[in-house]
């Protein structure tokens, strides 16, 4: 577990609320390599997750009801934000991990030191999908849900995309820094925001409530704004740190049993830390 500690240690320093890191293989492969296999699990993804995005606005019927009128409301909804940042985040992995595959040799082969632009912004964007779906579906379970009947959408927008978020740390390279927590915090904050302009502007629900969620009812600003910050400043910090738990834990493991990773992937974990 002393490594464990160390890694984490290593964390809290000032260059570690940046995106700098050393290896940019990291990014473009499992956690105990195979890029090849990776570009498949990333072009999946995007895949399935495009394909997603496009149900839950296909079926705007299921929360909407037949009044078409409303269905541009999906813009509104956190739920939604959330997955569209999913899909985007897995959308950039596929563009990123082909583009390296097939024209990025040097990362490939890990003699890059330092990440290219694209592998920031992917980061950046990745590390934020992950933390709001994971905070979307534990405020959705825990705030939103109130006994109705749920729907496939509901599952995939709330279920399975924190099991994929979970997955995807689980098994793939790129790292998770503790101080990049301040990603899905802006996140959060934006969207609070949005939802306190959007009822100043008059906006409502599709249900017609002057408000988006019961939690969120601006007409009573202490709670919502006690709400907001609470799944921003709270929640959304403590389930990052979770994913970064799972993170060293998977760390670790991979440099317990290195009987499954070649001399090449052994040395990637090793450098598994910012320049």
């Amino acid at each position: 577990m002393g490594e464990l500690g160390k890694q984490c240690r290593n964390q809290f320093r000032l260059e570690c609320f940046l995106l700098s890191h050393r290896n940019p293989r990291r990014f473009v492969q499992y956690q105990c390599g195979n890029q090849p296999l990776y570009l498949v699990w990333r072009v999946f993804w995007a895949l399935y997750h495009t394909a997603w995005i496009i149900v839950t606005g296909v079926r705007a019927d299921q929360w909407a009801g037949p009044d078409r009128s409303q269905y541009t409301k999906w813009f509104i909804f956190l739920t939604d934000w959330a997955y569209l940042c999913l899909t985007i985040a897995t959308i950039a992995d596929a563009m990123v991990t082909t583009y390296i595959h097939f024209k990025r040799m040097d990362i490939r082969k890990g003699a890059a030191a330092s990440l290219p632009w694209y592998l920031r912004a992917d980061w950046c964007l990745t590390t934020t999908a992950h933390v709001v779906s994971v905070v979307t579906s534990a405020a959705y379970w825990g705030l939103v849900y109130s006994g109705d009947e749920v729907t496939a959408v509901d599952i995939e927008t709330h279920v399975i995309n924190s099991v994929y978020v979970i997955l995807n740390v689980c098994v793939t390279g790129m790292p998770i820094r503790i101080l990049h927590f301040w990603f899905p915090t802006l996140f959060g904050l934006t969207y609070s925001l949005f939802s306190l302009f959007y009822h100043l502007a008059g906006g409502t629900n599709h249900n017609e409530n002057p408000y988006i969620y019961p939690a969120l009812d601006w007409r009573k600003p202490g709670t919502a704004i006690l709400y907001c910050a609470i799944v921003t400043f709270v929640v959304t910090p403590i389930l990052h740190g979770i994913l970064f738990g799972i993170h060293c834990l998977k760390v670790l493991i991979s440099r317990q049993f290195i009987c499954c990773i070649a001399g090449p992937e052994l040395e990637d974990i090793k450098m598994d830390q910012i320049s």
